[in-house]
């Protein structure tokens, strides 16, 4: 009978529990708690009403846009949050074989690969141990290893090796074939070992849709210790996403080795990504890629060791664009709050609802004015410690402790000091 009444308490103990929780997390919103909003002119006329997340929704909101909310009346309305982060699938030919790797009479690297039949391929992929290099490649394919067309003269394998940094390129595109025999020519090499493995890969894209963050203005600066140039920017506030550099250049062909770093205060930086910039030709190489940051500072570095300085005129700072989905009602109002670093990102079922009904139509609807929130209250500050507060309690209590010790300790050295007497 006790262990039936223990059962029956603990069970109505984790029933209140989780009602308490999911009450918790239902009150989540209150409008009190967000700085800023924005109306949204949804006409409910698509069954999927679409918001681009623009600039300044980004500077007051925080890292990742947990603190998004849909807002009609006095409650939540579920969204989804996506990313147009495009795709890429890059793979590698199961089949390929290399063959008949060796040096030409003109004292170049030749190197033959058999995809198989039926493949369908657009780069190869190399390994090898040498360091610092910069090599002219060129890509012919055939269908019987005797008869070769060329699809590719202008490639380049590149490797910067120099402190902690390493950047290489070890893969030359071309065109998409499903020739059997793909042929690699790397001018300059006379070592037949120098490749020690080559892949042929197939690469297809669908490249992502992005948004411009900032505009930079180029003030390089020469370091002759490093051989490089250095640009140093302040974006002038603290939350803006970018994940990508771009950069306009005024210089004919090159490849440079570069790094980018960060900061917060524009003192100490910590590294963020290394790439590689060229040109050559039609062809051009002139962004790197970043993880998502949010700092104000940035720095761009690029070696030219014993070149001449690369001549950027100008970089722009991007981020992949994320996009509010949700399902508007006929005649409603909505407005989209945001501005509350205490937030969490909130958990809808709508994500999985959408997935089942499959692909429904869309529009894409606009943010009006930003404004502060009517009903924003700042967040009163933390209750100083009750130490902070009876600062002269605190006092006085340790004076008479002190004092009360030394008694002790007194009438304690008299004791020892009458014994040993």
């Amino acid at each position: 009978m006790n262990k039936l009444i223990r059962s029956l308490v603990m069970c109505a103990s984790l029933w209140c529990a989780s009602l308490w929780c999911a009450l918790l997390l239902r009150a989540d919103f209150e409008p009190s708690s967000w700085k800023f909003r924005r109306p949204l002119s949804a006409s409910g006329e698509a069954p999927i009403a679409v918001v681009n997340i623009d600039r300044g929704i980004y500077i007051h909101s925080q890292p990742g846009l947990a603190d998004l909310r849909v807002v009609s009346g006095q409650g939540e309305v579920p969204y989804v949050l996506e990313r147009m982060s495009g795709s890429r699938q890059h793979t590698e030919v199961p089949s390929s074989e290399a063959l008949n790797q060796g040096v030409t009479t003109a004292g170049d690297l030749e190197l033959t690969v058999d995809v198989g039949t039926g493949q369908r391929h657009n780069g190869i992929r190399l390994a090898t141990n040498r360091v610092n290099f910069r090599q002219r490649a060129s890509v012919a394919t055939g269908d019987d290893g005797r008869t070769w067309t060329r699809v590719r003269d202008d490639g380049y394998i590149f490797d910067f090796s120099q402190d902690e940094h390493h950047v290489s390129i070890l893969e030359v595109s071309y065109p998409v074939s499903s020739r059997r025999y793909v042929r690699l020519t790397v001018y300059g090499w006379n070592d037949p070992k120098a490749i020690e493995q080559a892949w042929v890969t197939l690469d297809k894209n669908e490249p992502p849709v992005r948004d411009a963050m900032a505009t930079l203005q180029a003030d390089p600066q020469q370091e002759a210790k490093t051989q490089s140039t250095l640009y140093t920017w302040d974006l002038g506030i603290s939350g803006l996403p970018y994940d990508q550099l771009s950069l306009v250049v005024d210089t004919p062909d090159f490849e440079r080795a570069a790094t980018v770093e960060i900061s917060q205060d524009g003192k100490d930086w910590q590294s963020l990504a290394n790439g590689v910039l060229s040109r050559f030709g039609s062809e051009e190489s002139l962004t790197i890629e970043l993880p998502e940051s949010h700092d104000r500072y940035l720095r761009l570095r690029i070696y030219n060791r014993d070149d001449r300085p690369v001549a950027v005129k100008s970089a722009t700072l991007s981020v992949i664009r994320s996009q509010l989905k949700f399902k508007p009602a006929p005649g409603a109002t909505y407005w989209l709050y945001f501005g509350n670093l205490d937030a969490h990102a909130p958990s809808y079922d709508l994500r999985d609802r959408l997935a089942r009904e499959g692909p429904l139509p869309e529009t894409v609807i606009s943010a009006g004015p930003e404004e502060s929130s009517p009903t924003y209250r700042e967040k009163p500050p933390a209750p100083k410690p009750w130490s902070e507060q009876h600062q002269g309690i605190l006092y006085i209590t340790l004076g008479l402790a002190v004092v009360s010790m030394g008694v002790v300790t007194v009438r304690f050295l008299r004791k020892a000091g009458a014994a040993s007497s």
